[in-house]
């Protein structure tokens, strides 16, 4: 059977004229069709600008989903069908009941599926609004909406629902094959991190479309502008609208300026076929019966203060204990307080190369040798090894071991596929210990892909995470690690052999923080959440630097907008639900 659908995703500007904008995404569609798109994605706030004068301006805008001769619907219906073409939009909706906020009417912010024969067939609601989207508008009450078609399975979300991990993950973990993302943003990192992370983390196509043009009216730029002191050119769209595959490659981009529309041919099997270079399943590592916090109101942990520190990671020498502990002894004589080396360093390669009972001696030597390298030192060290039990089974487990001992044992959680022949014995949670440079949680070979594993660290309170880790593909430190760091807010040390796609990292939050405030520290961007990154260089046995966690402790994007605690737990119960 052919799977392969031509997708487009159709980037153009709107105003405040809703008969202009529907005309605008119509003809839109038209292009796209006209190019042999089978699917085409337009952009967030496709009726409006997300601006409104009143709860009132907001209401009348807004598109009536019921109503089958509403003028959006109608139109984008019609398109569809007059084009033989599946079409994914994005307008506020009228919704019965209150709205978020006492008294107010309920409008959201809607992905809307519009098929050739049926017209409007499917609805997904976003769930996280952005700052000033609070004002008139509320966030949708459902996980998300994902489509059976002749296409594919759609799955559809949008904007800053693509900024955290868990609504594009919900929609993968229900089959979801081509994600749609309509955005509404003038921010440069949603193309560069959080648009292809999502297709990479989730082995899944991802087809996102941004505007292009004004974010806001001209008679209300320099109010704006001026209220969060930044230029007016800020409040235009980033464009570069994109088709990204499930290894997170961008196969076709649009400019950041300009109507454009860009296409591809993909292929579904390339999604349902989404493995690591071991044979490792992207989702078929989950285990989501130890993600029940993702579900939950967790309450935060004040922060603990702790101020910025020295840290290493380590690239070179693994399978020579002597040669590693004199590295460490160097590195936490100088000041690393954190120094980490990559996954089972006691071994020259990152899977076993022997038996498992020699692998675990290795190990047990490697640690010993690595405490008596920390004498005189408050620095820790980070690993993981095979763990032999009594039972005759094994782990891989990370460890955090100081001059005085073992300050922190964790079992991996997940099983890749290179170790499973051996990792009989799994960890059932995520362990967070205090230590003079805060909080510090491990997260241990391929638990490093899974985001509701990092999810579970800042849960617990981790301000600091390490990873021994073995980089295998081009998106781990393009956009697996840095989007770990940026949703949580996390210092992330990653260790690593080198390899063809490099090796060892740091990752740790922007100094601007929330870009809707003043009074940053630094001149903006352009960016939301893009993490400061050091990336070791291909000859770099070793890489240092000064990480800060104190930047761990600002969770918000944007006004209201929080990353981790505004996460909305109670739609997370696919993420919490048995594999069908």
């Amino acid at each position: 059977m052919n799977r392969t659908v031509r997708v487009a995703a159709a980037q153009c500007e709107i105003r405040d004229d809703v008969a202009a904008n529907r005309a605008t995404l119509v003809d839109m569609v038209r292009r796209a069709a006209e190019q042999g798109a089978q699917l085409v994605v337009l952009p967030e706030f496709g009726n409006h600008y997300s601006i409104y004068e009143s709860e009132e301006h907001a209401w009348e805008v807004a598109t009536d989903t019921t109503d089958p001769d509403d003028p959006f619907v109608r139109a984008l219906s019609a398109a569809a069908g007059d084009h033989g073409i599946w079409v994914v939009a994005n307008s506020t909706v009228r919704r019965d009941g209150e709205g978020d906020r006492p008294g107010q009417r309920r409008i959201t912010v809607t992905q809307l599926l519009f098929s050739p024969e049926a017209g409007l067939v499917g609805e997904g609601d976003k769930q996280v609004l952005m700052g000033a989207e609070r004002t008139f508008l509320s966030g949708g009450d459902t996980p998300g909406c994902v489509m059976d078609t002749p296409l594919g399975r759609i799955g559809l979300y949008c904007c800053m629902d693509g900024v955290i991990s868990e609504p594009a993950r919900s929609l993968a973990v229900r089959g979801a094959e081509i994600l749609c993302n309509s955005l509404n943003s003038f921010a440069l990192d949603e193309a560069s991190l959080h648009v292809p992370a999502r297709a990479a983390e989730n082995g899944v196509w991802v087809v996102a479309c941004c505007k292009v043009g004004p974010l806001i009216p001209d008679d209300r730029r320099q109010e704006i502008a001026s209220a969060v002191g930044l230029p007016e050119s800020t409040f235009t769209a980033a464009g570069e609208s994109q088709i990204v595959s499930p290894t997170g490659a961008v196969v076709a981009k649009a400019p950041r300026d300009g109507a454009a529309v860009v296409l591809a041919e993909i292929d579904l099997d390339e999604a349902r076929g989404a493995h690591r270079p071991d044979g490792t399943s992207l989702l078929g590592l989950r285990r989501p019966e130890l993600y029940l916090p993702v579900a939950q109101d967790v309450r935060p942990l004040p922060p603990t203060g702790a101020e910025p520190f020295g840290a290493a990671v380590i690239s070179e020498g693994c399978g020579e204990p002597d040669r590693l502990a004199e590295r460490v002894r160097q590195l936490g004589s100088g000041g690393a307080r954190l120094i980490v080396l990559p996954e089972l360093a006691a071994s020259d390669r990152g899977t076993l190369e022997g038996d498992p009972e020699s692998a675990a001696r290795a190990g047990t030597h490697l640690l010993g040798v690595l405490r008596t390298a920390l004498a005189g030192t408050d620095s820790l060290v980070v690993t993981s090894v095979v763990e032999e039990h009594a039972d005759g089974g094994y782990s891989h487990v990370g460890l955090a071991v100081s001059a005085e001992g073992v300050a922190l044992h964790q079992p991996a959680l997940h099983v890749p596929e290179r170790h499973r022949s051996w990792q009989t014995d799994l960890g059932e949670r995520i362990k967070v210990v205090t230590t003079g440079f805060g909080r510090l949680a491990l997260l241990v070979g391929d638990d490093l892909l899974v985001p509701e594993a990092a999810r579970l660290a800042v849960l617990g309170g981790a301000e600091v995470v390490a990873s021994p880790f073995s980089v295998a593909t081009s998106y781990d430190l393009a956009l697996i690690a840095p989007q770990r760091c940026a949703e949580n807010r996390m210092c992330l040390a990653v260790a690593s052999r080198h390899g063809h796609f490099g090796g060892s990292a740091f990752f740790e939050p922007p100094r601007n923080p929330v870009w809707s405030r003043a009074d940053r520290p630094e001149p903006f961007d352009q960016t939301i959440n893009d993490p400061e990154r050091r990336i070791a260089g291909p000859g770099d046995p070793y890489l240092t630097t000064t990480l800060h966690p104190g930047r761990t402790v600002e969770k918000l994007v944007s006004t209201d907008t929080d990353l981790v605690w505004g996460r909305r737990p109670e739609l997370r119960t696919d993420l919490v639900s048995p594999v069908s």
